[in-house]
């Protein structure tokens, strides 16, 4: 094999060794961008879930207020 034959081979290893490294990298950043999507969809959803638990809260204040007048009358009735 003459030098030149040889070069060639040495700089395709290098290419193909820092084309290893960067496909890893490519995977490390794709399973972080995963894991955040996946975080996201977690604080979605607990952000909906006390949405909803204000809502039920809501509620319950709106029903106690507006039965609190009958509460009231019929306290004076006894």
């Amino acid at each position: 094999m003459d030098l030149s034959k040889f070069n060639e081979v040495k700089h395709v290893e290098q290419i193909l060794n820092e084309k290893s490294k960067v496909e890893w990298r490519l995977g490390e950043v794709t399973q972080y961008w995963n894991d955040a999507k996946w975080r996201i969809g977690e604080l979605e959803a607990d952000v909906a879930h006390r949405q909803w638990l204000l809502d039920q809260a809501n509620r319950k204040i709106i029903e106690h207020l507006s039965l609190s007048p009958v509460i009231q009358a019929q306290n004076k009735l006894n």
